[in-house]
Formats: C-alpha cells, sequence, structure tokens
C-alpha cells in the first residue's frame, strides 16, 4: 500500500491524465495494483499515448508504485534509419539550396525503369518520391512504382 505522500503525488499525476476528476476509489485501487502487468494493463484505455504529458505521469505513477521497472511499453520507438533517410534517384521532383523545384523527365524516367520493370511499393511516398495519385480509386504512387496504370485499379497515372 502506498504512503501518503505517494497518495498526493499518485493524484497530482492523474490529475494530467484525468483532469481534475480524480475520485478516491480510483486511487484506492491503482495503489492496490501488485504488478506492473496489471498497471499497464488497467491504463493502457486511460492515457493517451501521443501526449507526452500524459505519457510522463503514467511512467511516474508507475514508479512510485513499483520502483525501476523494465522497458516500458506504452510509447512505440521511432527506429532510427542509419545513414539519414534515403531518397530516389528518380525523384520527380527535388528542391536544391535556393528552394527551387527540379522536375525529371519522365521520358529518362522511363527507359531507367525499362530495365528494372514496375514493382509495387507501399511506401506511400514517403520513402520514394511522390509520383502522383489515382484519380480514380485514390492509391497513392511513388517513383519507385512509376508512371503508367495503376497497380491497383488499372486507370492510368502520369
Amino acid at each position: 500500500m502506498a504512503s501518503m505522500r505517494e497518495n498526493t503525488a499518485i493524484i497530482k499525476h492523474l490529475q494530467v491524465i484525468l483532469g481534475n476528476d480524480v475520485s478516491n476509489d480510483i486511487v484506492r485501487y491503482i495503489c492496490s495494483i501488485e504488478h506492473a502487468e496489471d498497471y499497464d494493463e488497467f491504463m493502457e484505455n486511460i492515457v493517451d499515448k501521443n501526449n507526452s504529458g500524459h505519457v510522463r505521469a503514467y511512467e511516474t505513477i508507475k514508479y512510485l508504485l513499483f520502483g525501476r521497472t523494465s522497458e516500458s511499453i506504452t510509447q512505440p520507438t521511432k527506429p532510427e534509419k542509419p545513414g539519414g533517410s534515403k531518397q530516389s534517384s528518380y525523384g520527380s521532383s527535388s528542391t536544391n539550396k535556393k528552394g527551387k523545384t527540379r522536375y525529371t523527365d519522365i521520358h529518362k524516367y522511363q527507359e531507367k525503369k525499362k530495365k528494372l520493370g514496375r514493382t509495387i511499393c507501399d511506401c506511400l511516398g514517403q520513402e520514394h518520391d511522390f509520383m502522383n495519385n489515382c484519380l480514380q480509386c485514390g492509391r497513392i504512387h511513388c517513383m519507385e512504382e512509376g508512371p503508367g496504370p495503376c497497380l491497383f485499379c488499372g486507370n492510368m497515372v502520369c
């Protein structure tokens, strides 16, 4: 069971998550939880994982109740890409240092792509340069997929 000082700290941090509507029953229940996994399960639907204030309050309460715990699973970490983000050499448009947009010639692109063939890519224009959306089904095409019939519905995408 948590001490009075810990209860006040828990209430303070719960107010970050729940607002001023923190009942003593909730505090008592949280203090009665014996395992960190049970705490994680209970708080999963309460904490907004995209709100850094909620996540910090959640972690602090967990620390107050269980001390140092293993790695938290509440906020997914973004994997670091080694060497920064790579852009395709086929880019439909790119910006130079002055901010001007430079467009590539589709005919040159098609000559390069003939050798490789068209491949389906699900990056939605985030890994490779964005090319265009299909006007019929709305599918996002990147330069890796290239111009031609939509790989989903067959409508022409340029």
